[in-house]
């Protein structure tokens, strides 16, 4: 199956799902068979079809071994350009730091060290 390419990019995860979908309904296998041939959990098919957890390469062999194909017939034949290459700021939440709000020049806050035009000393005028 090919798939076109959406106007915003996409992960190229979310295309293989849709082709081991594609190949499920098929050959007529439910999620609960495919965890069965794959000696898994439903859930553990489920996380992975619905894109909570990432198919790796080797997820992909052993479900494409599961549905007797080749693990190629399940990537998808598009234009690589409309695959987004890493991860969006907001596809990645969890890991993100919260914003620091705690009030300037707060104790556990240490001071910033001097920096170029910045001196701890006190300057005194040249004499000439």
């Amino acid at each position: 199956m090919t798939i076109d390419a959406p106007t915003g990019r996409t992960s190229l995860s979310v295309y293989v799902v849709e082709e081991i979908r594609v190949k499920m309904t098929r050959l007529r296998v439910t999620g609960r068979e495919l965890a069965r041939r794959l000696n898994v959990s439903p859930s553990w098919v489920s996380y992975r079809l619905v894109g909570a957890q990432p198919i790796d390469l080797d997820d992909l062999a052993r479900i494409a071994e599961a549905l007797e194909t080749s693990p190629v017939e399940l990537l998808p034949r598009m234009d690589m350009s409309a695959i987004r290459r890493y991860p969006a700021p907001e596809d990645n939440r969890t890991n993100r730091r919260p914003a620091d709000t705690r009030p300037q020049g707060h104790p556990s806050r240490p001071k910033p060290p001097p920096g170029p035009g910045r001196t701890s000393r006190v300057q005194r005028p040249a004499v000439i």
